[in-house]
């Protein structure tokens, strides 16, 4: 596994601030990881039908409403993948406040340590896989005097979960087909350093049931989406899915085929909804991958250029899974 870090951002007012956006996965623990350092932005995209959530309630429902929307199917809440979250939040949270971006790699005789790996951190809580991936937020302002002006953080939890579903290897991460979910979110001070950590775990357990299968192709964004982004930097993903652009991109568009089958675009098209107006893009499968982390049944269409948010935006694919043609028609409005 590998665990990449950029350079934190310095901001005004003796203020450093610093995100590891990080997702990690696969049952045999040999699948990459991603990590990445990016900014941190809040935007719309529907409010949550209750405002008195917890900060992992409000991440689970969102995640849940956006799998649920589109076909990739609800995740139930495992109290035991919570205490493994939360143990890893507090590790992170600890190494933050010391200016160390730990990610998904736990240092044996550290503060809080519970197990190196995300797969050890399962089985310390008596959550035995089958398949386990792991998403990691974390955030801290350093040289913190005063009173700290940040949003509550059931709103950071929903935005972080937004983000992880604006991207591209993070969003394959975060729609695998799994059947639970753990989360944790903190929000920490520890003397001038404040840190803010959302841990999140998909996984199955190993005697459990596997999750159903998989009938034609799947998208997020998907018809009537309203959660997503408009505006996707793909510098601040690592591995960076457009290495050598410089700037924002428009919402990352995502396919999935069923099983292990094999995913081709023969054509595709996005459009503003009300004037037609085409909006260039370029697809991504394995074959063109960069990186070379996208499976056999992943695809993606990557706008060129920001889309604009509260605008409807159709998007029209056709290609072949495995031997079976396919054809998308759908329409989202990102924010």
């Amino acid at each position: 596994m590998t665990h990449r870090l950029r350079t934190p951002v310095l901001l005004p007012l003796g203020l450093v601030l610093a995100l590891a956006l990080a997702a990690c996965g696969g049952g045999g623990g040999d699948s990459p990881a991603t990590s990445s350092t990016i900014a941190v932005a809040s935007s719309g995209g529907g409010n949550l039908s209750d405002p008195s959530l917890s900060p992992e309630a409000t991440a689970t429902q969102r995640l849940n409403a956006e799998r649920g929307a589109c076909g990739f199917g609800t995740l139930t809440p495992n109290t035991l993948l919570d205490q493994a979250a939360l143990n890893h939040a507090n590790y992170n949270a600890y190494q933050a406040s010391l200016g160390v971006l730990a990610g998904h790699v736990e240092v044996v005789g550290q503060p809080l340590f519970t197990g190196i790996t995300l797969f050890d951190r399962a089985l310390a809580v008596g959550y035995p896989y089958r398949d386990l991936w792991e998403n990691v937020t974390t955030l801290y302002w350093r040289n913190v005097t005063g009173t700290l002006n940040t949003v509550p953080l059931a709103t950071y939890a929903d935005e972080r979960t937004r983000g992880l579903l604006t991207s591209v290897y993070h969003l394959k991460g975060m729609l695998v087909a799994t059947r639970d979910v753990g989360v944790a979110v903190l929000h920490k001070q520890f003397g001038t350093t404040v840190v803010r950590d959302m841990v999140v775990e998909l996984g199955t357990q190993l005697l459990a049931p596997v999750p159903p299968a998989q009938t034609g192709v799947l998208t997020y964004p998907c018809e009537g989406t309203q959660a997503a982004r408009a505006v996707f930097t793909p510098s601040g993903e690592t591995p960076n899915p457009r290495p050598g652009f410089v700037g924002d991109i428009g919402t990352p568009i995502y396919l999935r085929a069923p099983g292990n089958d094999r995913i081709s675009i023969t054509s595709f098209a996005v459009t503003e909804w009300a004037t037609g107006t085409a909006v260039p893009a370029q697809a991504m499968t394995l074959a063109n991958d960069p990186a070379q982390w996208l499976s056999l049944n992943d695809a993606f269409i990557l706008p060129n250029a920001p889309l604009a948010a509260n605008v409807r935006y159709r998007v029209r694919v056709s290609g072949m899974a495995g031997s079976v043609a396919y054809s998308k028609d759908f329409s989202f409005t990102p924010s």
